[in-house]
C-alpha cells in the first residue's frame, strides 16, 4: 500500500536541497569543518549479538578485542574503518572547538548552537533519515517491508580538546579531556506502527595525564531493537560497556599498561540469555622506533551466562602499532585464547583453544580520499542459545572520497562468518554492501545524502537465511 509519508518527505527533501544550493557560495568556499557529524556512512556495522545493525558496535570478549594499546607516545590512532571522515588532512582543531578565551567575554561564547561556558563546551547535532527496508524482521518467509522515519538529535558536553567521533586530533592535543554524548533515535514505522520505538546511545570518555602516568576511561550504553546477526525478528536489548586503561612510562622507550574491561548484555525477551564479561590485560610495551610500537601480555577473564554457567578464558597477545607520517597507519594484535565451560552447560560446549587476530589500517590516497581495511577473528558468547560460544571472523574494505570540496562518495564491502560451537553447531556467513553519495553545504556543517545497503545471510540452517535491501535519504546538521 502506498505510504502517505513518502510524498511529504520527498517534497521536504527537495525544498531542503534547493535551499542548500541557494546558500552555498560559488567556488571552494570556507575551510571544511573536519568531520561534520553524520550517521554511519559505511553501512551497518558487522552485527553480532553484542552489536545490532545501526547501533554502536560493542567489543566482543576475547584477547583480540582488547589490544590495550596505550596512548602515551603513540602516533594518532587509526581511523575507525567503519566510520567516515571526508575532511582528511584538515586539523581537527580548526572548527570543532571554541578555544579562544581572549574575547570580550572569556566565560561565554556562542556560535549558532555551539556554546562555551567557562571551560565547558556544549554542541548539538541533528540527523533526519527516511528510508524503505524490504525485510524489517530478517525473515524471508514471510517477508515484510516498511517505510521508516528516524529522527536523531544529539547533545555533547565536553571539557578540554576532546576528540569528537571521526575527528583526527593530534596526540598532544588530547592530554586531558572529558566528554559526554547522548543520542536518542525516534524510529517511526509507516505500516507496522507497533514497531515504533526510541533507541538510545550514551557515551562517556575521559583522559588525565600525570608526569609518567596516563589514564583513560570510557563508558557506553546502547538501547536497540534492530535484529542482530544471531537473531530472527526484532527485540529490545541493552548493552553496557566499560573500559579503564592506565599506561606508566618506565623509561623513554618502555612502559607498563593495565587494561580492565566489562560488558553486560541485557535482553528483554526471556528466550535470550543475558551475560556479563569482565577481563584484565596487563602488558609491557616497547617503542621500537618513531613509527613502530609493540606490546606483549596476557589476557584473563570470565563470562557469566544466565542459566548457562561460567566461561573462563585466558590468552596471550602481541599488539602492534605502525604509522608512516600521514599516509599509512595500522594497528592490531595476534595471539591465542583458551576457553573453558564450567557449571551448567546446556549447549554441550567442550573446552577449546582458538587463534585471535585483529588488524585495522588506513591509507590516505590524498587529502580527500582514503582506503580502509579491517580484519579480525576471535571468540564471542551467543545470547541466543544459553552458554553457546562461536568463532567470529570479520573483514571490511572501504573507500571514501570527497570531490570538488562538497560531494562525498563512500563504498564499503563486508564479510562475516559465525562458527557456532556445541549443540546446534553450524556456520552462518554474511555479506554486506553499502553505497552512499552525499553533498555538503552551509559551511560544511550540513549534508544531504542518499544511501543503499544490501545485507544477506547464508546459513546451514535454511530457516536462518535472509536478504534485505535498504534505500534511504536524509539530512545531517551540526549546529
Amino acid at each position: 500500500m502506498p505510504c502517505p509519508i513518502f510524498p511529504k518527505f520527498a517534497k521536504w527533501l527537495a525544498v531542503a536541497l534547493a535551499i542548500s544550493f541557494a546558500l552555498t557560495p560559488p567556488g571552494r568556499g570556507q575551510t571544511a569543518d573536519p568531520s561534520p557529524q553524520e550517521p554511519d556512512w559505511s553501512g551497518p556495522p558487522l552485527p553480532a549479538p553484542e552489536a545490532a545493525p545501526g547501533s554502536t558496535a560493542q567489543p566482543q570478549r576475547g584477547p583480540f578485542d582488547n589490544p590495550g594499546v596505550p596512548a602515551r607516545r603513540l602516533p594518532p590512532a587509526p581511523i575507525d574503518p567503519m566510520a567516515t571522515d571526508f575532511a582528511v588532512g584538515v586539523p581537527a582543531s580548526e572548527g570543532w572547538h571554541l578555544p579562544d578565551l581572549s574575547g570580550a567575554d572569556s566565560w561565554f561564547q556562542m556560535e549558532g548552537l555551539r556554546l562555551r561556558i567557562g571551560v565547558v563546551q556544549i554542541r548539538f547535532d541533528l540527523d533526519l533519515n527516511f528510508g524503505y527496508n524490504d525485510n524489517i524482521f530478517n525473515f524471508n518467509t514471510p517477508r515484510i517491508g516498511d517505510y521508516i522515519t528516524t529522527i536523531s538529535p544529539t547533545i555533547e558536553v565536553g571539557i578540554g580538546n576532546y576528540p569528537r567521533p571521526r575527528a583526527l586530533l593530534p596526540l598532544d592535543e588530547q592530554q586531558n579531556y572529558f566528554s559526554l554524548r547522548y543520542t536518542p533515535s525516534f524510529q517511526y514505522y509507516a505500516i507496522n506502527t507497533t514497531q515504533n520505538t526510541v533507541n538510545e546511545a550514551l557515551g562517556l570518555q575521559g583522559r588525565y595525564t600525570f608526569s609518567r602516568l596516563e589514564t583513560d576511561v570510557a563508558f557506553s550504553y546502547a538501547k536497540n531493537s534492530d535484529p542482530t546477526a544471531a537473531d530472527l525478528g526484532r527485540q529490545e536489548y541493552r548493552t553496557y560497556n566499560l573500559s579503564l586503561t592506565a599506561a606508566y612510562a618506565l623509561t623513554t622507550k618502555t612502559f607498563f599498561q593495565l587494561g580492565l574491561t566489562g560488558l553486560h548484555q541485557d535482553y528483554t525477551q526471556q528466550f535470550n540469555a543475558d551475560y556479563t564479561t569482565v577481563s584484565v590485560s596487563p602488558a609491557l610495551g616497547y617503542q621500537v622506533g618513531p613509527k613502530l610500537q609493540l606490546t606483549l601480555g596476557p589476557v584473563v577473564g570470565i563470562t557469566y551466562v544466565e542459566g548457562g554457567g561460567e566461561q573462563p578464558f585466558q590468552g596471550v597477545q602481541l599488539g602492534f602499532t605502525f604509522t608512516s607520517l600521514r599516509k599509512l597507519t595500522f594497528k592490531g594484535s595476534i595471539g591465542a585464547q583458551a576457553t573453558q565451560f564450567r557449571g551448567s552447560n546446556p549447549s554441550g560446549n567442550s573446552d577449546f583453544i582458538s587463534p585471535t587476530f585483529s588488524f585495522g589500517g588506513i591509507y590516505d590516497l590524498s587529502q580527500t580520499g582514503q582506503l580502509t581495511l579491517d580484519v579480525a577473528t576471535g571468540v564471542s558468547n551467543s545470547g541466543t542459545a544459553s552458554g553457546q560460544a562461536y568463532q567470529n571472523t570479520t573483514a571490511t574494505l572501504g573507500y571514501q572520497q570527497r570531490f570538488w570540496s562538497r560531494i562525498q562518495l563512500g563504498v564499503t564491502g563486508s564479510y562475516q562468518s559465525l562458527n557456532y560451537q556445541g549443540a546446534g553447531s553450524h556456520t552462518d556467513k554474511y555479506l554486506y554492501f553499502t553505497l552512499r553519495l552525499g553533498y555538503l553545504f552551509w559551511q560544511d556543517r550540513c549534508s544531504t545524502y542518499v544511501q543503499y545497503t544490501r545485507s544477506q545471510r547464508f546459513s546451514e540452517i535454511s530457516a536462518f537465511q535472509f536478504d534485505s535491501n535498504v534505500l534511504s535519504a536524509g539530512i545531517s546538521v551540526e549546529f
